[in-house]
């Protein structure tokens, strides 16, 4: 099962031309990132020292819309460089929460701009591969659903000096969307961090939380942790998440019931996604009780990768434990309440 461990961020520079495509993929990076080059690169002159990014509702080419966000720690510099979003697909309002519906962007900066042109496809995963004064290199993901296997292609940006206008090698992408208008821009130095959400305290995404890798809660093909009290007892698989309070039922709405036995369902004791690709639920424990044995303290974290369009990050505090979909939908259990929530 793929993980996901802390965003990583890189950051290159260079004076040679961009590599060649390789064989064989280095591990994917999944971060926003960008680079800066050295002043007077663009064909336009001078390279500013401010830089728009855009962040917040995209409008796309099929009339729906990319709700992006770019990583805190992603950086954009002057003259040619790049930010990779994470978004996910939906009406105006919000995105669908759905699996199916996160994605990844790549958008080029000329002069601190945003370009549209080269077209900002929408891909399952991004992942950086090199970049130097006159290319930019990534890896995206092509293939339309998340349960296919992945298919990376090797593409390369590079900024015209006689236009200033960029290329790129990626064929036509026909009837995949891609970006056709930025939401709302806020001008930053080069350098700062780009804007997100501001978590509340009890966030699994806040600063406060202590985030421990994966591997401490691997069992076999699957990855499982406890409440310190013992009472919740969750496991994260290559499909979904779920998490059992077999002494504590719930009563819960019929919206939030899974529908697998609607006549017992009045009173639910597992929580979570039975698959990545429907909705978070709850229903009752059908065999398979869990007993994990590593414990996920309060006040730490942990970030599941199941597959390269989907994050899961499950955080422990005295009140309960809470998992979010980054891109879509959370959950937050105790042995008081279960709650669905949109994040974000």
């Amino acid at each position: 099962m793929g993980v996901l461990a802390v965003i990583a961020v890189v950051l290159v520079t260079g004076c040679s031309t961009p590599e060649k495509p390789r064989a064989n993929s280095p591990t994917p990076s999944y971060s926003g990132s960008a680079v800066p080059t050295a002043q007077g690169d663009s064909a336009k002159g001078p390279c500013t020292n401010k830089t728009n990014i855009p962040t917040g509702v995209f409008k796309l080419s099929d009339s729906r819309y990319l709700h992006a966000t770019v990583p805190a720690s992603s950086e954009v510099g002057p003259c040619f460089s790049y930010l990779i979003y994470d978004g996910g697909i939906g009406d105006r309002s919000a995105p669908a929460g759905t699996g199916a519906s996160a994605v990844q962007a790549v958008v080029i900066f000329v002069n601190g701009e945003p370009q549209l042109t080269p077209k900002s496809y929408l891909f399952k995963g991004i992942r950086f591969v090199s970049a130097t004064r006159s290319g930019i290199v990534v890896d995206v993901d092509t293939r339309d659903r998340g349960i296919d296997p992945p298919k990376w292609q090797q593409v390369v940006y590079k900024l015209d000096p006689e236009t200033g206008k960029v290329i790129s090698d990626l064929p036509d992408q026909s009837g995949r969307s891609y970006i056709v208008d930025f939401g709302s821009q806020r001008e930053v130095r080069a350098g700062d961090a780009a804007p997100k959400p501001s978590p509340n305290a009890e966030s699994p995404t806040a600063s406060s939380f202590t985030n421990r890798p994966a591997s401490d809660f691997a069992a076999g093909p699957s990855y499982e942790f406890r409440s310190p009290s013992g009472a919740i007892n969750c496991r994260a698989f290559d499909t979904g998440l779920i998490c059992q309070m077999p002494d504590h039922p719930h009563k819960v709405s019929s919206d939030l019931q899974c529908g697998y036995y609607k006549d017992a369902e009045n009173s639910v004791t597992s929580f979570g996604w039975s698959n990545f690709d429907q909705p978070l639920c709850a229903t009752i424990i059908q065999g398979n009780l869990m007993k994990a044995k590593a414990v996920l303290g309060y006040g730490e974290s942990v970030t599941f990768r199941p597959r390269s369009d989907l994050r899961i990050v499950c955080s422990s505090t005295e009140a309960g434990i809470r998992c979010e979909n980054l891109e879509g939908y959370g959950f937050t259990l105790s042995k008081e309440s279960f709650t669905r929530y949109r994040v974000g």
